[in-house]
């Protein structure tokens, strides 16, 4: 099973506070708790760079 990751390590990887975080949500919710998978904040950050020429 993957281990999720929570708000805080989510904003720690991205440079940005927690609350613009919740503000974008595409999380797992267990329970009352938030976590989001790995693989798939990676994938979005390589869709998301840009590319300096």
């Amino acid at each position: 099973m993957k281990q999720l990751k929570d708000t805080k390590w989510l904003a720690a990887r991205l440079g940005v506070s927690k609350s613009a975080i919740e503000k974008l949500r595409a999380h797992v919710r267990i329970g009352r708790s938030v976590r989001y998978d790995e693989q798939t904040v990676e994938q979005w950050i390589m869709s998301n760079m840009e590319v300096g020429v």
